[in-house]
């Protein structure tokens, strides 16, 4: 088991390295991880696949993770919202289900359900997401653990709920000082997490994550502007998680 576990990840190497697979196999080695008894060895195969493009998935290797995904009773948060990113008809029944019939056992992942849905394109799916955010009164903990999944959907009626939040000077959030914590907006934090996900953003990131940027109210107001002269006329980033 040990070596088979080294194999998968030899296999990932040789993927990152050529920036994709020169064929599947290397691939369909990762997905059948997914089907180890160990969970470490679980997760670590659903974190690879995850780093990797959608072009990435031929349509042979979304079969083989749809019949994995369907028949597993292990079911993560990254393993859904994977199912989701690799977009394969196959595994909609059981997203469904989860998200629309969710057994008492399942609705802890309810939400992540739906928002592999959403990722697909499903209508009821996204108006769900939207329903239940908008029954919670925004703060902190919705901006830290909640938005990221929904910049995760890729849907621009999302996008349109994240960019009201941009847009607003209400200071429902609080600075990361813990030495001086302030009230502030919390557009910084939605600034932020777009820039990655939106094709000739204004902004870039630096390799430590950060924005490059030295003065974080006019990057905001560069950010306001530029989606108010794009009317809605913005490309969302889909080839990544």
């Amino acid at each position: 088991m040990k070596n088979t576990f080294f194999m998968l990840l030899l296999a990932f190497s040789t993927i990152t390295n050529a920036q994709h697979a020169k064929n599947n196999t290397d691939i369909v080695m990762l997905v059948n991880g997914i089907s180890d008894s160990n969970t470490n060895k679980r997760n670590k195969c659903i974190e690879q696949l995850i780093s990797l493009k959608k072009q990435d998935f031929p349509d042979e290797v979304k079969t083989i993770f749809c019949e994995t995904f369907n028949q597993s009773s292990y079911l993560s948060k990254d393993f859904i919202l994977l199912a989701g990113f690799i977009g394969n008809e196959s595994c909609i029944p059981k997203l469904e289900q989860m998200a629309f019939e969710p057994e008492k056992s399942q609705r802890k992942l309810q939400w992540h359900a739906n928002l592999a849905l959403a990722r697909m394109g499903n209508e009821h799916a996204i108006h769900w997401c939207l329903e239940k955010i908008n029954q919670i009164d925004l703060n902190d903990d919705v901006v830290y653990f909640l938005l990221p999944d929904l910049v995760y959907t890729r849907n621009h009626q999302i996008f349109s709920y994240l960019i009201e939040i941009l847009n607003s000077d209400e200071e429902l959030c609080f600075s990361s000082d813990p030495d001086f914590e302030e009230p502030i907006i919390c557009g910084y934090r939605v600034m932020e997490y777009l820039v990655p996900v939106i094709e000739k953003y204004p902004l870039k990131r630096l390799p430590s994550g950060d924005i490059d940027t030295k003065d974080y109210d006019k990057a905001l107001k560069t950010v306001r502007k530029w989606f108010s002269e794009k009317q809605n006329n913005y490309k969302i980033i889909t080839d990544t998680f």
